[in-house]
């Protein structure tokens, strides 16, 4: 019951795709109203592919105190997940987002015997994420959007959106 009522005050469904030189975000959501305003409300989902990575190394700490410190590696890629609003006042859309991302870090030692590197200790750090942008509707489905982070820069994305 709940979910018919819902779906009688969707008016669209949205999908973007949001590309930057430091991330990509790929959003899904519906669109509203709320208070006399057009809005909408999306789930996003980043992934950052950042350098700084790792060599190769084995997954335990180094059986032997005879080694260097090489320090602090990302362990693979930066996922985020946001929580995008969007105000729209065609043919604008005023854009926010707030969320998390995390990322796996390594402290990595290289043995002196062998030359092979051990991970000695490994975290996970958490890091806010705020954003704000705006967007112009192209045609009725297609919107063109930029916008700023505090964690990945400027992105340029294209959403599309399907009217009911």
């Amino acid at each position: 019951m709940f979910l018919v009522l819902l779906s009688q005050f969707i008016l669209y469904q949205s999908t973007f795709f949001d590309i930057g030189p430091k991330a990509i975000q790929v959003g899904m959501g519906a669109g509203s109203f709320l208070a006399c305003k057009e809005f909408g409300l999306t789930a996003v989902i980043s992934f950052r592919t950042n350098g700084d990575y790792a060599p190769s190394y084995l997954d335990y700490e180094c059986p032997h105190s005879d080694y260097s410190v090489m320090g602090w590696y990302k362990d693979g890629s930066e996922y985020g997940i946001m929580i995008y609003y969007g105000i729209i006042k065609y043919p604008f859309t005023f854009l926010g987002e707030l969320g998390l991302a995390l990322q796996n870090y390594i402290y990595l030692v290289r043995s002196n015997a062998t030359g092979w590197y051990y991970a000695h200790d490994e975290e996970t750090n958490f890091f806010p994420i705020l954003s704000i942008g705006i967007g112009i509707f192209l045609s009725s489905h297609y919107r063109l959007q930029v916008k700023i982070s505090n964690r990945y820069s400027v992105f340029l994305g294209l959403a599309l959106a399907i009217q009911k």
